[in-house]
């Protein structure tokens, strides 16, 4: 430093000093018979197709929404009696749109999406780690789910 007229000193923050931090661990991990030289290029379109189609066909068990839209759609219960009287109850709480998605009725808020087990699955994962994720624990998880109407 006393070789230049002026220093200044300016705190970065860690997120804009990641450019900086690889060229540093890249330049002290080249032996020294090797030049210096660091080439940047820019690369405009990708080297790869990035067009990929998966298909992936499930039978879809049958889980704790199936009755209560049996029942909503075509008045159809369940054989045991006990089971049926459930349904029946349950059901009042419930609305099911044309295209046999099912909504939970809610005083405060909007009606909520009822979700099968894999898509609430994959509904928290994406809330969780999502772009916008904050990585929150359970109860919260659970409550921003429900204000996005799931």
């Amino acid at each position: 430093m006393g070789n230049f007229d002026t220093v200044k000193i300016e705190r970065i923050a860690r997120g804009q000093n990641r450019h900086a931090d690889s060229l540093a661990t890249l330049a002290s991990s080249i032996a020294d018979e090797v030049p210096r030289l660091i080439r940047v290029e820019l690369v405009l379109e990708p080297s790869i197709s990035t067009r990929a189609l998966i298909v992936q066909v499930t039978k879809a068990e049958r889980c704790w929404i199936d009755p209560i839209i049996d029942f909503l759609s075509e008045d159809r219960t369940l054989e045991y009696e006990k089971e049926a009287a459930k349904v029946r109850r349950t059901a009042a709480r419930y609305w099911l749109s044309a295209d046999r998605k099912l909504y939970r009725r809610s005083f405060e808020g909007p009606y909520l999406q009822c979700l099968r087990p894999d898509q609430a699955k994959e509904l928290l994962a994406k809330l969780h780690e999502g772009v916008c994720g904050s990585h929150v624990g359970g109860h919260s998880l659970a409550h921003r789910a429900m204000t996005q109407g799931f």
